[in-house]
């Protein structure tokens, strides 16, 4: 596969016009080989982006990219930190009735899908350190 990604980057010179064209090809003919490998999920999500960090290491300004990418994902991950501890503290104040209870279970859901989200890009962070 990383063959591929380097053949695809020695191609040279593409005019602007097309270059998201060009790109956006590329890159659905590497979820198609993905999911002709049988990955779904979150395997499938952890090797396009391993696939983009290789790309973007071999960029002339990669490394400064992949430095704001994790920026990026730390604040994201802090943010969702945040908000998980307003929202466990706002569950506090609720009263038991039949409107609190719905809320509650809004907020334990909302509060679970941004634990989700928040191993999912720890996992992601791995992945950049070992580029």
């Amino acid at each position: 596969m990383e063959r591929f990604i380097r053949e695809f980057q020695a191609i040279g010179f593409v005019p602007r016009k097309n270059m998201k064209e060009v790109t956006s090809l590329f890159n659905e003919a590497l979820e198609n080989y993905a999911s002709k490998l049988g990955m779904e999920g979150k395997d499938k999500e952890e090797f396009l982006f391993r696939l983009d960090m290789a790309k973007l290491q071999n960029e002339p300004q990669g490394n400064r990219i992949i430095g704001k990418k994790e920026h990026g994902i730390r604040k994201q991950i802090a943010d969702l930190e945040n908000n998980i501890s307003l929202w466990k503290n706002n569950l506090a104040f609720f009263a038991s009735s039949k409107t609190a209870d719905k809320l509650k279970d809004q907020f334990d859901t909302k509060i679970q899908k941004a634990e989700d989200e928040i191993e999912k890009l720890k996992q992601r962070l791995n992945i950049l350190r070992e580029f």
